[in-house]
């Protein structure tokens, strides 16, 4: 069932400054977020109960103390699909578990606009997506021309779904049993498993390079524990 026109001007509604919380984040600064409560509270009133749903495709268990696992959460809701990675840690497996997958389903969700968050991470940038009670928010932007929209469109379908996107993920995923050196020369070659020509550029195949360096060096830390 597709979004109604309720749920899409919800969406779009700026997001409440009341229901923002603070935590302390690196060098002391203070952090905004909205609570995992929050957010599935919101997605129940934008999307209905019954209208959306969300499945947790990843969970693991990265660090035994404290416990710290990440997790990967895929949400369904008005014909749409998001997927988000999450992480935490606690006193017990348990609550490490639940923190991480509220962390995903939160991340996932903040990719449906303005009241799950998405405003947060610049909000100089979107001030006419914030306000606080009955105050209104700042003076919106003029409208996106329709080129810059299709831009935008085509930008953000090749990061979900290109191969920059596929292949991030499946480093992601990447097991202690991966075969480091071999999947290192295939980025650089620009090629997949299979042999066949993926579209990266230098910067793409940087970042890839990094994060497999990074999953090579979790499993060689944790076999030396």
């Amino acid at each position: 069932m597709l979004l109604d026109q309720d749920a899409k001007d919800a969406l779009a509604a700026p997001l409440d400054l009341n229901n923002v919380k603070q935590r302390k984040g690196a060098g002391g600064r203070k952090l905004d977020y909205i609570s995992g409560e929050h957010a599935i509270a919101e997605a129940n009133r934008i999307f209905g109960f019954d209208g959306w749903s969300c499945e947790t495709v990843h969970m693991e268990c990265v660090k035994e103390n404290p416990p710290t696992y990440i997790a990967r959460v895929r949400v369904r809701a008005g014909g749409v699909t998001r997927e988000g990675w999450g992480g935490d840690n606690g006193n017990d497996h348990e609550n490490a578990v639940k923190g991480a997958e509220t962390d995903a389903i939160k991340r996932a969700l903040r990719t449906f606009g303005n009241q799950f968050g998405l405003p947060l991470y610049d909000k100089e940038e979107n001030a006419e997506n914030l306000t606080r009670g009955s105050e209104p928010a700042s003076k919106p932007r003029p409208t996106p021309s329709p080129e810059y929209k299709r831009t935008e469109k085509l930008l953000t379908e090749e990061v979900q779904s290109g191969d920059f996107w596929k292949t991030k993920t499946g480093l992601m995923n990447a097991g202690p049993k991966t075969d480091w050196v071999a999947s290192a020369a295939r980025i650089r070659q620009g090629i997949n498993g299979k042999g066949e020509k993926i579209n990266l550029n230098d910067v793409q195949k940087a970042d890839l390079l990094k994060l497999l360096q990074e999953r090579q060096q979790h499993f060689e830390n944790a076999a030396t524990a």
